[in-house]
């Protein structure tokens, strides 16, 4: 989350850009000039990377999450062979 709301900030607090103007260029197929226009203005092209990042951060995220449903004594033998020993987790549950 850390990392999203920094790329959504799309400065740091020193005021510098998050991500490398070249890094921008290559992202969005453009070059460093109209990086440096973009950043003048609104900043569109860093906006456009920042998205692409935070999509790909999250799409991450999601293929590493499990889940499981049914009742409780099938979740709680499913999690007992899924969740490794001396592993902390975060367990988010939704009763439908």
């Amino acid at each position: 989350m850390e990392e999203i709301l920094k790329l959504l900030a799309i400065k740091d607090e020193n005021g510098d850009f998050v991500i490398d103007a070249n890094e921008v260029a290559k992202a969005q197929n453009k070059s460093l000039n109209a990086v440096y226009t973009s950043r003048k203005g609104s900043c569109k092209l860093d906006k456009l990377t920042a998205f692409d990042k935070v999509r790909d951060l999250i799409e991450k995220n999601e293929t590493q999450r499990i889940a499981i449903v049914g009742d409780k004594s099938g979740i709680m033998d499913g999690l007992s062979g899924v969740l490794k020993e001396n592993t902390r987790y975060e367990i988010n549950y939704k009763e439908v």
